[in-house]
């Protein structure tokens, strides 16, 4: 690891092949929007976290992706500054990912479209998930 740039040393810590992949993307993002070549140049960089803040608005605007996207766009980026010892203090500055399956609500249609697929064991295990699921949401309003 000694003829390793400091990218390629904490690239080759990553174990999947996707998740390189999409680490590299969201560095060369990250590099393109500040103008640079290397990630060595990053070490030393001032004020990281807000120019990680302006990155997203960019990952956004621009570059036109969702919220979630650019999100996981600035993950890397996250990975990278506690790979180098100067970890970002993110975390209720930025959004976290999630799904918006709790926003849709399925038609008439739709779940006859559901409960129609496979046999009594699926059908009892999406039941019971949309109990559970329900409970749950319940839970959380009476707090």
């Amino acid at each position: 690891m000694e003829d390793m740039g400091l990218e390629e040393e904490w690239i080759s810590q990553i174990l999947g092949q996707s998740t390189k992949k999409a680490y590299l993307k969201g560095m060369s993002y990250f590099l393109e929007f500040l103008g640079l070549s290397k990630c060595e140049d990053l070490k030393d960089l001032s004020k990281a976290e807000t120019r990680v803040m302006q990155f997203y608005q960019w990952l956004q605007t621009p570059k036109g992706l969702s919220g979630n996207s650019a999100r996981a766009r600035v993950v890397p980026v996250q990975s990278f500054f506690t790979y180098i010892d100067r970890p970002l203090k993110l975390k209720h500055k930025l959004p976290q990912i999630h799904a918006k399956v709790e926003n849709w609500k399925p038609t008439l249609e739709d779940l006859q479209k559901i409960y129609s697929l496979g046999d009594i064991t699926v059908k009892c295990w999406m039941s019971l998930s949309r109990c559970t699921c329900k409970d749950v949401r319940h839970a959380e309003d009476n707090r």
